[in-house]
């Protein structure tokens, strides 16, 4: 069934790129989109994130931009008016990939801004770049688009894919919410089977005690929205 698929998805955006296959982004479809509301529109501290970007098996993409964003609030490289995110999607092999977009109004200035954190960079061809890690061996990939993003992930095929503005995704969460997951129960492949649930279920609250965490009612509640609907939306914020 597919709401198997979709914990496999949540694993894979927040515990790590070794949890699903590369995959060419041609004909991909958004699974999972996780939006971060522009710093000019923010209303809940940022570094309630804090947490999340610590996790040992995230991948370094998706760290990256989530530290980026708890921290860099205050560089002018970035653009303060514009929203931050996220997308896990499945292409027609029933392959997944990820990556994550920043918005950007200086992409050499944003380089100068992290040279502490950033070893070097080097071009790999079609507007990619490897971005080298100064304190580890960690790198990703990026791509600066004409529409002022830079998209980072860990495969270059699915960067050349990505569209040129993937805010478009978002489709106006940042406006109602600080943090926001839409998950697109629709576009899981209704072939995959539910062997996987149990499993799924175990290791998230192996990493992050969900049965603890999130009271029963409120797991049944999503559960149920997982079974029956063809797309749900989680979002968090203060006042909004």
């Amino acid at each position: 069934m597919r709401k198997s698929v979709l914990y496999v998805l949540i694993i894979s955006l927040f515990l790590g790129a070794t949890a699903v296959a590369p995959a060419v982004a041609g004909d991909a479809k958004p699974l999972v989109v996780m939006s971060l509301a522009d710093y000019d529109g923010l209303v809940a501290d940022a570094s309630s994130l804090k947490n999340i970007a610590q996790v040992e098996k995230m991948p370094v993409w998706l760290q990256s931009m989530l530290r980026l964003y708890i921290e860099g609030g205050t560089l002018t490289s970035l653009d303060s008016s514009r929203p931050w995110g996220a997308v896990v999607q499945i292409d027609d092999a029933d392959k997944l990939s990820g990556y994550c977009f920043l918005p950007v109004t200086d992409p050499e200035g944003l380089l100068i801004d992290l040279s502490d954190f950033i070893e070097g960079s080097s071009d790999v061809g079609n507007g990619i770049y490897r971005i080298d890690s100064a304190t580890d061996d960690k790198f990703l990939y990026a791509k600066i688009t004409d529409k002022g993003w830079i998209i980072a992930g860990d495969d270059v095929d699915v960067l050349a894919g990505a569209p040129d503005d993937p805010s478009k995704l978002i489709k106006g969460l940042n406006k109602k919410f600080d943090f926001a997951m839409q998950l697109n129960i629709c576009n899981i492949p209704d072939h995959h089977g539910a062997a996987a649930m149990d499993k799924i279920k175990s290791q998230l609250n192996d990493q992050f005690s969900v049965d603890t965490v999130v009271p029963e009612k409120t797991r049944k509640a999503v559960y149920e929205a997982i079974e029956h609907l063809d797309q749900v939306i989680l979002g968090w914020s203060r006042h909004k």
